[in-house]
């Protein structure tokens, strides 16, 4: 089904994934907060198998429901539990091929199974960017993995996920190309997907977010009377609340440099985003 509606399919996989989380991190019980998310999809796995599959690198908390306060998980190397997050993953994805009409594609019994969603600490700083460089726009398989080419035969290693040692594969270089070529996307897809105060939609949303884990910590919170006056105040002249919390908070003392260590940093602006480029689909011939 996935191999013959792969725009469908891939899309309501990222979108489902996303909404799972959102729907579990907005309950009180758990985070009650929004995070923010990047998505990113996958179609293979270790061995060049297909296997379509999204990873999402969640923020540690997330705005609060009125958007001015983050809340950060009572355990910050634990966001959500997996059993909990499976049965709704589970759900929105049948509920999704349905609408899609791609339901009768799918044996009944897939349903009725447990689904398994996996969740762990990605880490900080330098360990998540070396995370996550390893999920974004790299290709199924790296020249340096390509081990021999002779006889009309390929040998790659790759490393095991359930040993993690080093194996090597042999195939024919028809079975080699036809492995590599099943995980082209659709022309245009976007297989990097930003969710949450990420959105290209919530720019205020992530200043805010910055501000608040930044330049407010260790300053004491604001109280309900000066929130009110400080909303009171902005709507007077006509000035966002969300934008004066933002200047008050470049306001705060300068952070020190995280590389220097010596010189110190100061807000001053946002970089927008640019626009994204527009494709359009090929006519048909």
């Amino acid at each position: 089904m996935a191999r013959s509606q792969q725009r469908k399919v891939y899309d309501l996989l990222l979108r489902c994934a996303a909404q799972s989380i959102q729907k579990l991190a907005g309950d009180p019980r758990f985070l009650g907060a929004q995070p923010g998310m990047i998505g990113i999809l996958h179609t293979w796995t270790r061995d060049l198998r297909y296997h379509p599959h999204a990873h999402f690198l969640v923020t540690a908390g997330g705005l609060t429901e009125d958007g001015r306060g983050w809340r950060k998980p009572r355990n910050p190397r634990f966001l959500l539990p997996g059993w909990a997050l499976s049965p709704i993953f589970r759900a929105k994805v049948r509920d999704a091929l349905q609408a899609a009409g791609l339901d009768e594609l799918v044996p009944k019994k897939a349903w009725k199974q447990g689904w398994v969603v996996h969740g762990k600490y990605a880490g900080t700083g330098d360990t998540l960017i070396a995370y996550l460089s390893r999920y974004l726009f790299r290709p199924p398989i790296s020249n340096e993995s390509i081990v021999r080419f002779e006889a009309g035969k390929v040998t790659f290693r790759y490393r095991d996920g359930a040993s993690g040692n080093t194996k090597h594969c042999t195939v024919t270089s028809e079975a080699f190309l036809g492995r590599f070529l099943q995980h082209v996307l659709p022309r245009g897809f976007t297989r990097v997907r930003h969710y949450g105060c990420f959105s290209p939609g919530s720019v205020k949303k992530l200043a805010l977010a910055r501000a608040l884990l930044e330049g407010l910590q260790g300053a004491e919170p604001p109280n309900e009377t000066s929130r009110n006056a400080l909303d009171s105040e902005s709507l007077e002249v006509g000035i966002d609340p969300i934008d004066a919390e933002l200047e008050a908070a470049a306001m705060l003392p300068e952070r020190r440099c995280p590389f220097c260590r010596k010189g110190t940093m100061k807000r001053i602006a946002e970089i927008p985003r640019p626009p994204r480029p527009r494709f359009r689909e090929r006519d048909p011939p």
